[in-house]
């Protein structure tokens, strides 16, 4: 991240660079019933839960020594959460069946912000302030079908990528422009 501040007391400019370690790229956190009553604040830090246990495990690396890391890395999750990338839903997980023990559902809105790539997910099982039970597995996000094929062109060959925007932007342009050529009124 960059920041900001005045220089020479007049001046809003680019000021140097923030760095941040040992956060996750998307944080999104779905529980059954609110967090504080599943487990208590330190349990939660210890096994992972919750935007705390990101303020303690993260680092901050910056060129400038006056600058407080609480506040930045607060101002960090802040903004992943605006990026809609970091968020916490409590109450959002479903038991599938009352009679059929241990099928839970779920449904998500994964960002489209987030990058392809491969994602870790975590399940925890929690009974009695305690965790009881955990699996891990992962999911692989990728772009696909004419999505794929435009950014590959674009950063694979951006001056083809260039011209064909230039073509498309031109051609949409005349086409609009027939449209309300033949429906105009006087002015």
């Amino acid at each position: 991240m960059k920041y900001k501040g005045k220089a020479a007391g007049l001046f809003w400019m680019k000021m140097g660079d923030i760095s941040f370690e040992h956060v996750p790229t998307v944080y999104l956190l779905y529980s059954s019933r609110n967090l504080d009553s599943l487990l208590q604040e330190n349990e939660r830090i210890t096994e992972g839960i919750g935007f705390e246990s990101i303020r303690a495990g993260a680092k901050m690396e910056t060129s400038a020594a006056d600058m407080d890391p609480d506040r930045w890395i607060a101002e960090f999750i802040k903004f992943k959460k605006a990026e809609k990338l970091y968020g916490i839903e409590e109450g959002t997980i479903t038991k599938i069946n009352e009679t059929h023990d241990g099928k839970y559902q779920l449904d998500i809105k994964w960002p489209y912000q987030a990058a392809p790539g491969t994602y870790t997910i975590e399940v925890l099982a929690v009974r009695d302030g305690n965790v009881v039970d955990r699996a891990e597995t992962s999911l692989t996000v990728a772009r696909t079908g004419i999505v794929e094929k435009l950014s590959n062109l674009a950063f694979n060959h951006a001056a083809v990528y260039g011209i064909i925007s230039i073509v498309v932007a031109m051609a949409a342009g005349f086409a609009v422009g027939a449209l309300f050529k033949k429906g105009g009124g006087a002015h």
